[in-house]
């Protein structure tokens, strides 16, 4: 089918950094995304009578969050957080709007071992919302060249991510080498 994709928004974002407090740094922020997602197929080019490939639909996502750092002696902490509610609200009144809240953070720490070698071990949990394709596409994608049906059944997309790394930081170059793993659950 030949369609058009069109998605119309904005974005806004607003970071705070907070004043040392001793070897404490941080910043707060709110990030704003709201968008009109739409696809059109091209005259005749679906049966008479037949649903749109995916409704307009109105995205709003609203992330706050917040990154801290300490620094202790030869180490670094760094801790971090975000809560990101999604809406989307299809227009045509047949398809349920849907919301969510995925809810990510992390927690990381370096090891500044002397002046050219460094270890960081990290440890995340990040989520995600569903996209508009995935909940209410119907239809043949030509792009993928496949037949994609989407559910309004699905839920937020949950992974755990675990990243070691070491750094060699040398006059005569820089080595990076890491060892990362991710599980996945929805």
């Amino acid at each position: 089918v030949n369609a058009t994709f069109t998605n119309k928004g904005y974005d806004s974002r607003i970071e705070l950094e907070q004043l040392p407090f001793g070897p404490l740094t941080g910043k707060l922020g709110l990030q704003t995304q709201n968008n009109d997602f739409n696809v059109v197929a091209a005259p005749g080019t679906l049966p008479s009578g037949a649903p749109a490939l995916a409704p307009l639909t109105a995205v709003q996502q609203y992330g706050v969050f917040a990154l801290e750092r300490l620094d202790h002696d030869a180490f670094s902490t760094e801790a971090g957080l975000r809560i990101e509610p999604n809406v989307l609200t299809p227009k045509s009144g047949m398809d349920p709007a849907k919301s969510y809240l995925p809810i990510s953070a992390s927690l990381s720490e370096l090891w500044h071992v002397d002046a050219h070698n460094d270890l960081r071990a990290t440890f995340s949990r990040s989520q995600r919302a569903p996209q508009v394709q995935e909940l209410y596409f119907q239809g043949f994608h030509d792009a993928t060249n496949s037949i994609e049906i989407g559910s309004t059944q699905l839920n937020v997309e949950t992974s755990y991510n675990i990243d070691l790394g070491y750094v060699l930081d040398t006059e005569y170059g820089k080595l990076e080498a890491s060892l990362f793993q991710n599980w996945f659950n929805n």
